[in-house]
């Protein structure tokens, strides 16, 4: 084995280190499926399921945390028209209050969360979030917004938010995401499946006596590993920050750039190969900070998935066309600017795979993973040896592309 070849390896080891195992994987399901069952059987008519990185396979563990937090739905059989979103939240709120299991979910503006004392030695929350199905109007409305995957509309929701006291609705889509990535992710899912399948199957055989019994939420292609890097050197970067937690993007905006410029990658990139194409592809958008729009798509006439028409950042949901997963940039000036530096950091700190020595190497995943974790792993011990002498890499890059 290359010592870049290594690296790698190491590298891949690690994110599998913060991803959630499966035996917590199955405990997982088995809690937010019993909630389904405690809500079924008193009263409320409904179906959990899963959303964000569990759904999406992209789960890594919290810097800040202990535990992880499991995102779902639970979607009511109720027609919209027949009732409110305050008693749509209150009905579930009221349910779980009758609970000795359950009387202690604490209320937030989305959801109800339960908290998990331990679960493999690891705390875990379930964010429960009441739903019923969104209405044939709303859902015309979108159709006709959308320029694109207007296949995904169908399966929008009307999700409860909770502002004071005032409860109003709020249109969401999280399987057409999940449906709009899963698609993406097929042929990625698909190159040299067998093969990952099998060692799975080896590391669990506690688990699993074959391979069909490996649930496909298990398995991680190389878009899932990307977008997992992406999200752990996040979380890093931007707890160091000052105001790191106001500037920092969030998941769904890493996940939709990641897999938008995936779908024209080849299929049979490596999570490392696969990075650097994301990124070296993402990077051209910084440009649009000090240039308009249409000098942008001049310069780079196929250049579309994000715009800044007029000074605004865009980057719709693919899945709700009243979804703009910028709008934060918009309401902070900051945030462009921090995402776009990241990105650089990113880009010098896997560049080190090919280009730097051992030490150079130990820094960089240090700034990538964290310190105290990448310290911890007896996997980067050799490179930490040579890093001894070698003074950390900064995480304040020179201001790339124009900044």
């Amino acid at each position: 084995m290359t010592n870049i070849e290594k690296r790698r390896s190491d590298i891949l080891k690690l994110v599998k280190s913060l991803d959630i195992t499966p035996s917590m994987h199955i405990n997982a399901v088995e809690k937010y499926q019993a909630v389904a069952n405690y809500l079924q059987d008193h009263g409320i008519k409904c179906d959990i399921y899963p959303q964000g990185s569990f759904a999406l396979g992209t789960v890594v563990k919290p810097i800040n945390k202990s535990g992880y937090d499991l995102d779902t739905i639970c979607e009511l059989f109720t027609e919209k028209s027949e009732t409110t979103a305050k008693n749509v939240k209150t009905s579930v709120g009221n349910v779980f209050a009758e609970s000795e299991r359950y009387k202690n979910a604490i209320e937030y503006d989305k959801c109800w969360t339960i908290n998990y004392a331990d679960i493999s030695n690891c705390e875990f929350s379930i964010d429960i979030v009441p739903a019923v199905d969104e209405d044939s109007d709303t859902k015309n409305i979108l159709v006709s917004k959308s320029s694109s995957h207007t296949e995904l509309i169908d399966t929008s929701i009307a999700i409860t938010k909770k502002t004071d006291e005032t409860y109003r609705w709020s249109t969401s889509n999280p399987k057409g995401y999940i449906k709009w990535f899963n698609k993406i992710n097929e042929p990625f899912k698909n190159y040299d499946r067998n093969n990952r399948r099998l060692i799975i199957l080896e590391q669990n055989r506690a688990l699993f006596n074959s391979v069909e019994e490996i649930p496909e939420m298990l398995e991680r292609s190389s878009l899932q590993i990307v977008v997992q890097i992406l999200k752990r050197h996040r979380d890093v970067y931007f707890n160091r920050r000052k105001n790191g937690k106001e500037l920092r993007p969030i998941s769904a905006v890493i996940c939709t750039l990641a897999a938008s410029i995936a779908e024209n990658a080849p299929k049979e990139y490596n999570p490392f190969e696969l990075l650097d194409f994301i990124t070296n592809e993402l990077k051209i958008y910084a440009e649009l900070s000090n240039m308009e729009q249409i000098r942008f798509t001049q310069k780079y006439a196929q250049k579309n998935l994000i715009t800044r028409e007029k000074g605004k950042w865009v980057l719709m949901n693919p899945a709700n066309p009243n979804d703009n997963l910028l709008d934060s940039w918009n309401e902070n000036p900051d945030k462009a600017p921090e995402f776009f530096k990241w990105l650089s950091v990113v880009i010098n700190d896997f560049n080190t795979i090919t280009t730097g020595s051992d030490a150079k190497f130990f820094a960089a995943m240090e700034n990538a993973f964290d310190n105290n974790y990448v310290r911890s792993s007896s996997l980067f011990e050799d490179y930490r040896k040579c890093q001894a002498n070698t003074k950390p890499l900064s995480i304040n890059p020179v201001k790339p592309w124009g900044y």
